[in-house]
């Protein structure tokens, strides 16, 4: 599926920016938590190419401490910075979906 579609889902937040000309992006749900896990409540994140996608655009909402871009959507403009907001210990065990 990778070679065509040219995206590769990721399942933890990164640690450093994804190689090969390729960038980071998540979709239009907003993260709660700066080091919130790909797949906890419809967050979902993926690396692609450069340009890949038309509509990308970048974010700024603190997510991961790392540039990167999302999938905007009608009603989910302007997501919350999280910077510094680290998931509770009452959610350590969230449930990926």
């Amino acid at each position: 599926m990778f070679e065509r579609t040219g995206l590769c889902y990721i399942k933890n937040v990164p640690q450093q920016l994804p190689k090969g000309g390729r960038v980071l992006v998540h979709n239009c749900v907003h993260a709660e938590w700066q080091d919130q896990n790909p797949g906890v409540n419809g967050f979902h994140c993926w690396t692609t190419r450069t340009g890949r996608h038309s509509n990308m655009e970048p974010c700024d909402c603190g997510w991961s401490g790392l540039p990167h871009y999302r999938i905007p959507s009608e009603g989910y403009e302007n997501p919350p910075n999280v910077t510094g907001r680290i998931r509770p210990a009452d959610h350590a065990n969230d449930v990926i979906r």
